[in-house]
């Protein structure tokens, strides 16, 4: 039986071209890749992936003008759903969300009830503002009512920083998710909104190696000033979800397996973002942990978690 990938981005017509009008085809300044379904079904198999669940990539709809973001939003999800609807036993959707818009979200939310979507995607921060920002407490609220399954996708910070020779997403995207993971735990949004099957990108950035230091915010002190009562650190992480995506060494995985368990790891691809030669380092990352960690992570934990 093959892998459950929840980290699989396609590029459908109308968002490449939504982003072409708004005078952009790149995240973070790598450009958008090419993309057919036909690909797609190709790089499924050479990945041994049986199912994926599929969605856009940051920066979503941010780049659009607010009404045209909605309008793109609704398109993206019912492409997404005729697709999904073409391959039924290969593919899930994880609907399009015209945020920071909250209203129209709310509206598109409930249009797409009907087409039963495994879930949404959501950016880490939009135009630097973070998921636990009381801005967002009318759509965390509604998505946990539905005990929604959140993909959390990085984002660029709105104020990145400047000089630096690399492509911003390959350190900004890790830390993104690191800064937005922390923040919901120490705003409480994690505790309030206690439904929502949470799935962090990336092993959740930088979180299994900073677990210990952020774990310093358990004082007493801490918590009086910082969003206060609530379970340890710890205990918060290890109710998410974690996609191995550009994370599935065997030294990312060992650091992974040991701070957050073996029960909250699922397999992702970030195909087609994924540079060549990432499917060979997960394979050697899976070969090196225990058999049937192996099983859980490919497969086993991700259909426990789409029930």
């Amino acid at each position: 039986m093959g892998r459950i990938d929840l980290h699989h981005h396609v590029v459908p017509r109308t968002y490449r071209e939504a982003l072409a009008r708004a005078g952009t085809n790149a995240v973070g300044g790598i450009p958008l890749p090419p993309w057919t379904e036909e690909e797609m079904l190709e790089r499924m198999e050479a990945l041994e992936i049986e199912r994926a669940i599929v969605s856009v990539s940051a920066p979503a709809t941010l780049p659009l003008p607010p009404g045209e973001a909605a309008a793109v939003a609704r398109a993206v999800n019912d492409e997404l759903a005729a697709l999904r609807d073409a391959h039924p036993a290969r593919l899930g959707v994880l609907a399009t969300l015209p945020l920071p818009d909250v209203p129209a979200c709310l509206a598109e939310l409930e249009r797409v009830a009907h087409a039963e979507l495994e879930g949404v995607a959501l950016l880490t921060n939009y135009d630097g503002t973070y998921l636990g920002d009381p801005l967002f407490e009318p759509l965390l609220g509604a998505l946990d009512e539905r005990g929604a399954l959140v993909h959390l996708h990085p984002n660029l910070p709105a104020a990145g920083p400047a000089g630096l020779a690399l492509p911003a997403p390959v350190l900004e995207f890790v830390f993104d998710t690191t800064r937005a993971v922390a923040d919901l735990i120490v705003r409480g949004t994690l505790r309030r909104h206690g439904r929502i099957r949470w799935v962090c990108s990336h092993l959740g950035g930088a979180l299994p190696f900073l677990a210990p230091r952020l774990s310093m915010l358990d004082s007493p002190l801490a918590r009086a000033h910082l969003g206060g009562p609530r379970d340890d650190l710890i205990e918060h992480l290890r109710r998410v979800w974690y996609d191995i995506a550009l994370a599935g060494s065997p030294a990312n995985l060992a650091l992974a397996l040991a701070t957050l368990g073996p029960d909250r790891l699922v397999f992702g691809s970030d195909m087609p973002f994924a540079p060549p030669g990432t499917g060979a380092i997960a394979a050697g990352g899976l070969a090196s942990v225990e058999p049937d960690v192996r099983v859980a992570i490919e497969r086993g934990n991700a259909a426990r978690l789409l029930g």
